[in-house]
Formats: C-alpha cells, structure tokens, sequence
C-alpha cells in the first residue's frame, strides 16, 4: 500500500492559525511548509467574526503554500 502524497494540517485557536504542510514518502513524513497568523475574527475558542477568520486563515494557507511551492486545495482541521 503506498500513502505517499502531500498531508494539509490546520489548527484553529484563539491566538493562532496555523498551518503545516507535509509530503509523506517511504513511510517519512517531512515538513516542507508552515504557515501562522495572529487570530482575528474568534474569542476563547469561538467563531466570532467569520469573515475576520476567514481572512486569517487564507493569511496562514498562502504563508504555507508559498513555502511549499503547491496550492492547497483541501486540510485536515482539528
């Protein structure tokens, strides 16, 4: 069985956004970009202003993407 491929991960928190950009071959998993921004738009966890936390995610997805040299098209959020 063979998983190789690029893995998206987000995290969501109420100081942060962030995102991580793995490619897995050979049963390596290795980072080749990251992406962070300060958290607008959420207060202790909550979705306060969507539109805000809209705009800080794509901040930290092109952050990622640029690093990576790929366009993300789908994550993994949690």
């Amino acid at each position: 069985m063979d998983n190789s491929g690029i893995y998206v991960g987000l995290d969501i928190g109420t100081t942060s956004i962030k995102v991580i950009v793995a490619e897995y071959v050979k049963g390596q998993m290795n980072v080749i970009g990251v992406g962070s921004a300060r958290s607008n738009g959420l207060s202790r966890g909550v979705i306060v202003d969507i539109d805000k936390a809209a705009e800080t995610i794509r901040s930290a997805v092109r952050q990622a993407e640029e690093k990576a040299s790929i366009e993300i098209k789908k994550v993994i959020a949690g």
